[in-house]
């Protein structure tokens, strides 16, 4: 049975806190609500931690579910 959205953003989150990110995403996230355009990502983009966070979301995506595809397969 899939996860309902509520959980997955709960996940999501804890995710985003055990790697020390969600800190940086809250900063980040801050600043542009303030109109702040931001230079020179890269860093925090191929930092370790996020690197390996993004590599946990990749692994536990589970894709989409078989009752879509057939709706779309058949649909098209």
């Amino acid at each position: 049975m899939p996860k309902k959205s509520k959980t997955l953003c709960v996940d999501d989150l804890r995710h985003a806190e055990y790697y020390g990110m969600q800190g940086t995403f809250d900063e980040l996230y801050q600043k542009s609500q303030n109109g702040e355009v931001f230079e020179n990502l890269m860093d925090l983009i191929l930092s370790r931690d996020n690197i390996l966070l993004a590599y946990r979301n990749i692994k536990a995506n589970k894709g989409r579910q078989k009752e879509h595809h057939r709706y779309w397969e058949s649909n098209s």
